[in-house]
């Protein structure tokens, strides 16, 4: 139901789903929902640009899900906070969140959070200097999407096409065209891979 209220930009029904199933979870004593519901109302403070209670929520759903082991919820709460890393200027803690999240959601096949986690890195990418590799990277991704029929939310979409049309700006038309051509050429598997080449020191070891 919150999901529904929150594609339909309802905001507040959204936020008021999500703290019944809070205290729902928490009545209950099921770490995993309350994990979740930590980390839906971070999302949702995030789209409003409420960072501060983004931060307090996002670490808070981290805690949970280490604190039940729960993998998965782990390794999305730590690319939501990646996220709101990126917003607040802090490239460098993003992008070994982003990092650890990626490794995770690889290993748990987790294909839609995984693309979308890369497009972060592409951001990394362009806000590092990196704008050709961030195009080419854009572009694979974009390509794997494409073969596994998995599209980007509404909001996540227009965020999508401003940060490609920034690496487009940064590398003018010719350059950015011949990085997007090269990069759709490549599978997921080699996105990956690249990845990995250009990560922080120590962000990805095994």
């Amino acid at each position: 139901m919150a999901e529904i209220c929150f594609d339909l930009g309802d905001a507040d029904a959204c936020r008021s789903q999500l703290e019944q199933g809070l205290a729902l979870a928490r009545s209950i004593k099921h770490p995993e929902i309350e994990g979740e519901c930590e980390r839906a109302l971070g999302e949702l403070a995030f789209e409003a640009a409420d960072l501060p209670s983004a931060k307090k929520r996002l670490t808070r759903a981290l805690d949970v899900a280490r604190g039940a082991e729960d993998r998965r919820g782990e390794a999305t709460a730590l690319w939501w906070l990646a996220r709101a890393d990126l917003a607040a200027g802090d490239v460098a803690v993003a992008a070994k969140r982003v990092a650890e999240a990626l490794r995770a959601f690889r290993k748990f096949e987790m294909n839609a959070e995984l693309l979308g986690c890369l497009d972060d890195h592409a951001r990394i990418l362009h806000l590092r200097g990196h704008s050709a590799e961030a195009a080419r990277l854009y572009a694979a991704v974009e390509a794997a999407r494409e073969r596994l029929v998995l599209r980007r939310r509404g909001r996540h979409e227009q965020r999508w096409r401003s940060d490609v049309a920034a690496v487009r700006a940064a590398l003018g038309d010719p350059a950015f065209e011949a990085a997007w051509a090269e990069g759709e050429g490549w599978s997921l598997e080699q996105a990956l891979q690249h990845e990995v080449a250009l990560a922080p020191a120590g962000a990805v070891a095994a």
